[in-house]
C-alpha cells in the first residue's frame, strides 16, 4: 500500500556557512520586472488571473494621437546589462490596466513584445505623468517602448534605445578532454574576424594568444514548433558562440584572460584556477544542481546565482544536470541566462548537461543534434519523456555550450579534476542495457584509474531514487534502478547526483532499495532540483532508504579531502540560498591505500 509521510527535514545545526563576499553588480537587489516574465504559474503557464484577456490577443493597433511623451534613460545600452529609466507625461485619462511593452527589437509587432509592466507601478500614474527603473539584458538589437491603454490603444512611443552589439558576452569556462588546456565560450553579435583569448599569469599582461572558430543557429535547426518560429517572444538571433580552446595551462595556477574578435572589442578580464593534476590526494570542491532557470523569468534563480557569486571562492568547477534556463522555444531566455550565470562561469568550468526542458521533443529527429534515432529521441512505453523542450531538441545548449569530446558532447561525457572522476550522462536519452548510452558508461567506468581518481561522482537529470509522489516519474526511476543500480554497484560509484524534481532528497547507502551501507557498495544519492524552478509539494512516499527531503531553495557543495594517512573523505552540504547555512551533511569516507597498493 502507498504511505504518503510529511516532510523530514535533515537541518545541521551550522550558521552561515561561508563569509559573503561583495556579489557582481548584476546579481544586486534589483526591483523585479512586474510584468509577464512574473506572472507564471509553478508549470510556467499564464497566471490568467493577473493578465488581462486582451494582452493574448493579436487586435489591430489604435493610433497614437501624439499628446503623451515616452522617454527612456539613458538613450544607449553600452553594457551587458542595465536599469533604465522609463518617463512618461501627458497621458490623458490614465486607468489602471495602463501598460507599458518593451519591444526588442524596436520593429517588433505591438502584439511581440519582450516584457511589461502597469503604469500604476509608479504610484502618481493618474496624475498622467510617472517613471519606472526597467532592468534589461543585453540582446544585442535596439529596442524601444510603448505606452497603451484600454488593450492595444497606442498612446506614446519613446526613441530607440541603440545598443552595443558587439560586446563579448555570456562568457563561460568547460574542462576539455585535451590535457593542461581550458575551453571558453562567448557570444557576440558577428563572425567577422577571428575570435580570440588573450591569457597570461599576471593581471593586465597577456602573453599567449590563442584562436578559435564561430557558430550560430538558425530557426530551421529546431526540431518543431513553437522553438522553429521566428518572433521577438520565441525564435530570435541568437548572435554567434566562440570557441576558443587555451593551452598550454599549468596544474593550480591563476590565470587571467579577456575574449574578443581580433581586431574588435575585448572583454572585461576575467580569471580561473586551472585544475590540479589528477592525484589521489588533490583536494577538490565543487557546486552541484539542476533546475535553474533565468533571472526574472524564475526569481528564485536569481537567489541561486546570488548565492554562488557570493561564494565562488569555496569551490573550483560547477555541475549544473539540466533544466538550465527553461527557454522552452523562448530564445530570449537564453539571453537571461547566459547573463546571470557570467559572474560564475567566466571564473569557474561550468559543467552541463541536458535535461527535458532543454531536449525531449516529438518531431523532427533529422535536426537533433544529439544523433538519436528516430523521428522524436527516445520515448519508451513506460517512461514521460514527452514535448518538454517546446521543439528545441537541445539545439541552443548544444550550440552554446561545448562539453569534452570524450562522449556525445553536452549530451554524455567524463572528466577528471584532482582526485575525482566525473560522469555526467542522459537520462533523456537511451540509457538501457546495450544502448550506445549504456555501453559508453561502462566503458567510462572500467577505465577509471582508481589510483589517481579514488572518487567516482555520476550525475544526470532524473534520478535513481525519489519517493518524491509522482507516478509517472516515480516508474521511469525504477526502471533506472532496474537497468543501472548493478552497473554502479559493480563499479563503486560513490555518489549519484541529480535533479528533475524540484525539492531536496538524500537517500541512504542504497544498494537493490536496502541501506547496506557504502563499505557494502551502497551508492548515495541526492536529487537537488531547487537552483530556481518553482518547488514541487506533491507528497512523499513512504521509503526506508529516504534519509530526508526538504522543500527550500539552495545548492550543493561537494568537498573532498585526504589525510597523510590516506583517509579520504567526500563531505556533502546542502546549502541554503536565503542565509547561506547547511540544511543538510553526510560525509563519506574511504581509506585510498586501497586503491594505491594495488599498484605496488
Amino acid at each position: 500500500m502507498m504511505v504518503m509521510r510529511g516532510l523530514l527535514v535533515c537541518v545541521v545545526a551550522v550558521a552561515a556557512v561561508l563569509a559573503a563576499p561583495q556579489v557582481h553588480a548584476m546579481l544586486g537587489d534589483e526591483h523585479l520586472t512586474p510584468g509577464f516574465l512574473q506572472k507564471r504559474l509553478k508549470n510556467g503557464e499564464w497566471d490568467l488571473e493577473q493578465i488581462p484577456r486582451e494582452f493574448f490577443q493579436q487586435p489591430k493597433t489604435v493610433a497614437a494621437d501624439g499628446a503623451a511623451t515616452l522617454v527612456p534613460t539613458p538613450a544607449q545600452l553600452c553594457s551587458k546589462n542595465d536599469s533604465i529609466k522609463v518617463s512618461w507625461t501627458g497621458v490623458a485619462s490614465p486607468g489602471w490596466h495602463d501598460w507599458i511593452g518593451i519591444y526588442i527589437p524596436e520593429t517588433s509587432a505591438d502584439h511581440d513584445y519582450i516584457d511589461w509592466f502597469y503604469a500604476h507601478t509608479d504610484p502618481g500614474y493618474m496624475s498622467g505623468s510617472g517613471a519606472f527603473e526597467f532592468p534589461v539584458v543585453n540582446m544585442r538589437q535596439n529596442f524601444q517602448f510603448r505606452y497603451f491603454q484600454n488593450g492595444y490603444h497606442l498612446v506614446a512611443t519613446s526613441a530607440t534605445v541603440d545598443v552595443c552589439s558587439d560586446i563579448p558576452m555570456h562568457t563561460h569556462l568547460a574542462m576539455s578532454d585535451k590535457p593542461n588546456s581550458m575551453r571558453v565560450n562567448w557570444v557576440s553579435d558577428s563572425n567577422n574576424t577571428v575570435p580570440q583569448v588573450l591569457y597570461g599569469t599576471s593581471s593586465g599582461s597577456y602573453d599567449k594568444r590563442a584562436t578559435g572558430t564561430s557558430r550560430t543557429y538558425t530557426a530551421a535547426d529546431m526540431c518543431n514548433a513553437p522553438a522553429n518560429i521566428t518572433s521577438s517572444q520565441l525564435f530570435r538571433d541568437p548572435g554567434f558562440t566562440h570557441d576558443v580552446l587555451m593551452t598550454g595551462l599549468e596544474p593550480g595556477v591563476k590565470y587571467y584572460y579577456k575574449v574578443g574578435l581580433s581586431g574588435g572589442r575585448q572583454s572585461e578580464e576575467f580569471s580561473f584556477t586551472m585544475a590540479p593534476k589528477p592525484s589521489p590526494t588533490a583536494p577538490v570542491r565543487f557546486a552541484a544542481f539542476g533546475d535553474m532557470g533565468a533571472g526574472v523569468l524564475i526569481p528564485e534563480a536569481t537567489s541561486t546565482a546570488r548565492s554562488l557569486a557570493e561564494h565562488g571562492w569555496v569551490y573550483d568547477f560547477v555541475l549544473h544536470f539540466g533544466d538550465l534556463s527553461y527557454a522552452r522555444s523562448h530564445g530570449y531566455v537564453w539571453e537571461f541566462f547566459g547573463n546571470i550565470i557570467e559572474p560564475i562561469a567566466s571564473t569557474h568550468p561550468y559543467m552541463v548537461s541536458i535535461g527535458n526542458h532543454e531536449y525531449d521533443h516529438v518531431a523532427g529527429g533529422e535536426h537533433d543534434p544529439s544523433g538519436a534515432n528516430g523521428p522524436a529521441g527516445w520515448h519508451p512505453s513506460w517512461g514521460n519523456l514527452g514535448a518538454d523542450s517546446h521543439g528545441e531538441c537541445a539545439r541552443p545548449v548544444h550550440e552554446r555550450f561545448h562539453m569534452p569530446d570524450n562522449g556525445n558532447g553536452v549530451f554524455w561525457y567524463s572528466f577528471d579534476y584532482g582526485s575525482v572522476h566525473v560522469i555526467q550522462f542522459s537520462s533523456e536519452h537511451d540509457w538501457t542495457q546495450g544502448s550506445r548510452q549504456f555501453n559508453w558508461i561502462v566503458n567510462d567506468l572500467k577505465n577509471v584509474d582508481r589510483s589517481k581518481t579514488p572518487w567516482v561522482v555520476v550525475t544526470s537529470h532524473r534520478p535513481m531514487y525519489t519517493s518524491q509522489n509522482y507516478t509517472s516519474d516515480y516508474i521511469v526511476s525504477e526502471h533506472m534502478q532496474t537497468e543501472l543500480e548493478e552497473t554502479w554497484y559493480k563499479y563503486g560509484v560513490d555518489i549519484f547526483l541529480t535533479g528533475h524534481y524540484h525539492s531536496y532528497e538524500r537517500t541512504c547507502a542504497v544498494y537493490k532499495q536496502k541501506c547496506v551501507g557504502q563499505q557494502n557498495g551502497g551508492v548515495t544519492n541526492i536529487v537537488v532540483g531547487t537552483a530556481g524552478a518553482g518547488m514541487e509539494d506533491a507528497g512523499w512516499f513512504d521509503k526506508p532508504w529516504s534519509e530526508c527531503h526538504y522543500l527550500e531553495y539552495g545548492w550543493g557543495l561537494v568537498d573532498v579531502s585526504t589525510s597523510s594517512s590516506g583517509l579520504s573523505t567526500l563531505t556533502w552540504k546542502y546549502i541554503l540560498n536565503k542565509d547561506g547555512s547547511v540544511q543538510d551533511e553526510v560525509t563519506l569516507k574511504k581509506n585510498i591505500n586501497q586503491y594505491l597498493n594495488k599498484n605496488n
